[in-house]
């Protein structure tokens, strides 16, 4: 992640533009500057340690921007695997804080009637009794 922050911090400076340009110039298929493919090599290399941590090493890491008509399709595969494996273990970490009783709202603590804030000899603070 730092690598890829660094190299696209150099990127934007040396071209002076923003994260619009820079995304845009990364997402352009008609641009091949070394610098870009570099942001989309490391672009790639954060997907796959991500993938790792979750334990999906089962998944291929699809090219950034895709060129062919299976390099389009297989990018679309790829984000439709990875939202339904989140899907997934979305609804399994829901189950398990359900069953741990984590997550429930707690009742709002009922206001007790009848009952009047009194001075303190502390400064004039109030409390309740």
């Amino acid at each position: 992640g730092q690598a890829f922050y660094d190299a696209r911090a150099r990127f934007m400076v040396e071209t002076d533009q923003g994260l619009t340009k820079t995304y845009n110039a990364l997402k352009d298929p008609n641009n091949h500057e070394s610098e870009v493919a570099e942001l989309r090599r490391l672009t790639e290399a954060m997907d796959r340690a991500v993938l790792d941590a979750y334990g999906w090493t089962d998944l291929e890491v699809p090219p950034y921007c895709p060129t062919t008509p299976a390099e389009r399709a297989a990018h679309k595969a790829f984000e439709d695997e990875v939202i339904d494996r989140l899907y997934v273990l979305n609804a399994e970490r829901a189950r398990e804080e359900e069953r741990l009783g984590l997550g429930k709202k707690k009742k709002p603590a009922k206001k007790s009637a009848g009952k009047k804030a009194k001075s303190d000899d502390d400064g004039g603070q109030t409390s309740l009794l």
